[in-house]
């Protein structure tokens, strides 16, 4: 059972006790994925209110598309039904609430249709009564969405290899453009910038870049800008949604690898989360705390007959706020 490797001494004693554990609820066992609920394809992006309602967007390759509305055991109690935009299908992605309930979502449109002009991502916004509006478009693949503690959107662009900045009062900017974002040369789909966060301070932007396989650091200057992005961790080939636990520690969804890798703060591997039999990852994509439990989207894309659904798991600590602090 090849659950946690590369596991050092901090973590031995936690990873040794929990694993001779016979019986356990959906998820309880730390370190160990369940598969908590099967959805229609493709579940890609992941939001989780404080109460913990899962808000599961879907990438549909199809005119329309939703994001299904569960309860933490993974009981469907609603959905929100999108509709496609200039590019005529709508493939949706990252999620974000902002601090007024509004959850934002990406959505990649028509990007990877052969032929497409890769200029239909949009962002949209769903107010609590379920009102939805266009508030970013023009994007080649927009992905990953994070909030900081002024209410700015941040917003990879998988494609270009950019963050953009979205401000309360809608102006938009490229805030990073850096070839450590983008895919290598050769890529087929070219995705480089995906998942997005920001550490606990607010100090450190972290970006993985799938094909690359890489974490990147972007140092946030005084003024609010972004310093000289740096890769902070690599050899992780498939790399996409990413989180962070009150401890500083970042999870990475690998998606190529179908395994979640949990590092330090400074990039070193702790330990790897895979699951085995029918609770096995399958292309992991986004990951989003609740307490202690880390739900999963499990986008089962990539593997010939893999079931797409949820997958949760109990950290060893707590996630942190998605917001950093002021």
């Amino acid at each position: 059972m090849d659950l946690c490797r590369t596991v050092p001494s901090a973590l031995t004693v936690w990873v040794s006790v929990v694993l001779i554990a016979s019986t356990a609820t959906a998820g309880s066992m730390v370190g160990v994925p369940t598969n908590l609920v099967t959805t229609p394809p493709f579940p890609e992006g992941l939001a989780v209110t404080p109460d913990g309602t899962l808000y599961v967007s879907l990438v549909a390759f199809a005119p329309a598309s939703e994001i299904l509305v569960l309860t933490p055991n993974g009981q469907t109690v609603d959905s929100i039904p999108v509709s496609a935009g200039p590019g005529g299908i709508t493939d949706l992605v990252g999620e974000a609430f902002d601090g007024h309930g509004n959850l934002f979502v990406a959505d990649f449109a028509d990007a990877l249709v052969a032929g497409s002009c890769a200029c239909n991502g949009r962002v949209l916004r769903i107010t609590p009564d379920g009102d939805i509006a266009t508030v970013a478009s023009g994007f080649g693949f927009p992905n990953g969405l994070v909030f900081d503690a002024s209410g700015n959107l941040y917003i990879t662009d998988s494609f270009a290899g950019e963050i953009s900045e979205l401000t309360p009062s809608g102006a938009l900017s490229v805030f990073v453009d850096s070839d450590l974002l983008r895919a290598p040369e050769g890529a087929n789909p070219p995705v480089g910038a995906n998942g997005i966060l920001f550490t606990r301070d607010g100090r450190t932007m972290l970006v993985a870049n799938t094909q690359a396989g890489t974490i990147v650091r972007i140092p946030i200057e005084e003024d609010g800008s972004a310093g000289a992005p740096s890769i902070l961790a690599s050899n992780l080939l498939g790399a996409d949604g990413i989180a962070i636990d009150v401890k500083g520690n970042i999870y990475v969804a690998v998606n190529f690898q179908n395994e979640i890798a949990m590092l330090t703060p400074g990039g070193k591997l702790l330990a790897v989360f895979q699951g085995t039999g029918d609770n096995a990852l399958r292309n992991p994509a986004s990951l989003s705390f609740l307490g202690r439990r880390l739900f999963i989207t499990d986008l089962a894309a990539f593997i010939p007959g893999a079931t797409p659904g949820l997958s949760v798991m109990t950290a060893p600590f707590p996630g942190a706020s998605l917001v950093p602090e002021d």
